[in-house]
């Protein structure tokens, strides 16, 4: 019996305190990352869709057109 016991400890060390805030903010930083990208991804389909129904238009414009007031261009140069 003349060895000692060891206590049990309660609590956090600073290393583990250190580790853990470390994984907080590599985390936070992919999280930061995530939002950066998902901007830039909804940036980019309001284009296209601003793209997309302006060709629409144009395309509806094209239809209402008579066939008779279509020309050519590159035949108009030839005559």
């Amino acid at each position: 019996m003349g060895r000692s016991k060891i206590r049990k400890q309660d609590g956090f060390s600073l290393i583990e305190a250190m580790v853990a805030l470390t994984i907080l903010a590599v985390g936070l930083l992919a999280l930061a990352l995530l939002q950066t990208t998902a901007i830039k991804g909804n940036a980019l389909a309001a284009k296209s869709t601003v793209a997309t129904q302006l060709s629409q238009d144009q395309l509806e414009a094209f239809r209402h057109t008579a066939w008779a007031t279509l020309t050519s261009s590159a035949a108009a140069g030839y005559n």
